[in-house]
């Protein structure tokens, strides 16, 4: 019973991280920068940073997510990056990289 429950959490953790995955090389397909890429939520447990972006595991494993700059409107961006961001890009490149997360 103990190794079908480890099986499942193991399957939860690599269904997250692809569902992540498919958000972030479409983001970095059409152009967006990500900055992180974590599974879980809450306090940060372990991460490295390659390039631009962070990747990471977070205390609560109930999900995942990428940040990609500029989602939020409210965002202050540099200026410099204002061309990658998430808002700015077109609405098709906006729904690739939504629609990418599905599966």
């Amino acid at each position: 019973m103990m190794l079908g429950g480890f099986a499942a959490a193991i399957a939860i953790v690599l269904f997250v991280t692809a569902h992540e995955a498919g958000h972030f090389l479409a983001a970095k397909a059409v152009g967006m920068k990500a900055t992180e890429f974590f599974f879980g939520f809450g306090p940060k447990l372990w991460s490295f940073k390659k390039g631009e972006t962070e990747y990471g595991v977070k205390l609560l494993p109930l999900g995942g997510y990428v940040r990609i700059i500029g989602m939020n409107p409210l965002e202050e961006v540099d200026p410099v990056d204002m061309g990658r961001t998430y808002r700015e890009k077109k609405f098709w490149e906006k729904s690739i990289v939504v629609l990418a997360g599905v599966g």
